[in-house]
């Protein structure tokens, strides 16, 4: 686990105080991504939001987005509650940043399926998000097969 993780206290201890010198997005970006490798789901969200207050991004909104659902399964469901609005909102901003990305939009899918409607799970609206990525994925492979053939 992270806790005990020595090379991991390590890297986090430099980028920190790489961060404090320099106060650079891309030193944010680390060490949000670097939390998340190591399932630091606290550490990658605190740095995550930071980010994204600062420079708001599809990709930052995702990885916020997973550390948080990540971290609302290992938490008791009423303390959930605050992790997966976190992840909604995020993986939300990061699709109306990115409407095209598969990626994106299939974690909003997972989200909407995952929860319960009083929680703003929505089976209608997976449904529809899934004829977005059937469309995007087929339209993919035309343009594939198309410059193949030219």
């Amino acid at each position: 686990p992270f806790q005990t993780d020595a090379t991991y206290k390590s890297q986090i201890k430099i980028l920190e105080e790489r961060y404090e010198s320099t106060k650079t997005i891309q030193v944010l970006d680390s060490l949000a991504n670097l939390a998340f490798e190591y399932k630091d789901w606290e550490t990658s969200m605190n740095y995550g939001q930071m980010a994204v207050k600062l420079q708001p991004t599809a990709k930052r909104h995702f990885l916020l987005g997973g550390a948080a659902g990540f971290r609302a399964l290992e938490v008791s469901v009423f303390s959930s509650l605050k992790y997966i609005n976190i992840m909604k909102s995020a993986f939300e901003e990061a699709v109306r940043l990115n409407p095209s990305n598969v990626f994106y939009l299939r974690a909003q899918v997972d989200v909407l399926v995952a929860l319960p409607s009083l929680l703003g799970g929505d089976l209608e609206g997976a449904l529809k998000i899934i004829e977005k990525i059937k469309f995007y994925l087929i339209s993919h492979l035309l343009i594939q097969e198309l410059d193949f053939h030219c």
